[in-house]
This record gives C-alpha cells, sequence and structure tokens, in this order.
C-alpha cells in the first residue's frame, strides 16, 4: 500500500539559530566508564514563546538550557536558542483553536527537534561525542508553562 503523505496547513518557513554556547566540563581523575549514564543526569531547562503576527508569519522562540545550573555534571553545558517563522496555508481555512493546536503541538515540536539537530551536530566533535536532546514531552512542558491545564 502507499501512503502518500498530506501537506500540512501549517508552514515552516525558517529556523534559524540566535544564540549558541557549549563548555565542556573535565571529568575528575576518575576515567569516564559510561558517558549515557552521565548525560541522563543533566537537567534540561526549555522555555518559549510565541509571536502572533501583524502579518501572516508567526515566531516561536525557544531556548533550551542543558547541564547549565551551578552544579554542572562533566561533559557538555549548553544553551540554545533559535526562532521557528512559520505561517498557515492560506486556502485552508482554521479557526484560532486550530491554529493555537499547530503553534502550541507542532510549532513547538519543529523548534526543539531543530534545535536537537544543531546540537547533535556541534556535539559531535567534542570529547564526549555526540550529544543527543532526549524526547522532550511537549504536554508536560504546555502544563508548566501554564498554557494546558492538567484534568483532575
Amino acid at each position: 500500500m502507499i501512503m502518500i503523505a498530506k501537506k500540512s496547513p501549517f508552514i515552516l518557513k525558517n529556523f534559524l539559530l540566535l544564540k549558541q554556547s557549549i563548555e565542556f566540563i573535565p571529568p575528575s581523575n576518575d576515567p569516564v566508564q559510561n558517558i549515557p549514564v552521565i548525560t541522563d543526569l543533566y537537567n534540561i531547562d526549555i522555555d518559549f514563546s510565541i509571536q502572533v503576527p501583524q502579518n501572516s508569519l508567526y515566531q516561536i522562540f525557544l531556548k533550551i538550557e542543558i547541564n547549565f545550573s551551578e552544579q554542572k555534571h562533566p561533559g557538555y553545558s549548553m544553551f540554545s536558542e533559535g526562532v521557528g517563522i512559520f505561517e498557515f496555508d492560506s486556502s485552508v481555512e482554521k479557526n484560532e483553536a486550530e491554529k493555537n493546536n499547530y503553534l502550541y503541538f507542532s510549532g513547538i515540536s519543529i523548534c526543539i527537534n531543530s534545535l536537537r539537530a544543531i546540537i547533535s551536530s556541534i556535539t559531535s566533535h567534542g570529547p564526549f561525542g555526540k550529544y543527543t536532546l532526549p524526547s522532550i514531552d511537549v504536554n508536560e512542558l504546555l502544563k508548566d508553562k501554564g498554557i494546558i491545564k492538567a484534568k483532575k
């Protein structure tokens, strides 16, 4: 069976890296036995904001801080910030709720994945090798931001 992908009415026009910093924290004198065990300890802070446009372009600003707290683990400490620029296909009618769904779920996921690719690429040349940002629960991220309320 052939499955033809349907284009989304939510269009990524561009993703731009605004700021990137990386620092390598050397391990203590003990030899590193298992890098994934160390990187699993990294705290990951994600924040975002969405700008609703005067024109047809929406901007989603996203920042990710990895192992950026005061007590850093060995390996990478990173800050990444970028902006996704989106528009809706004008030939497809969408109400505000549908647009918000695309912005908050698809848009944020797209921006996280864009920064994930940049982080993987930059760290692939580092002493601990490539770091891949783990999967992020966007629903929980939105709850933490107060955009969606937990059902109790």
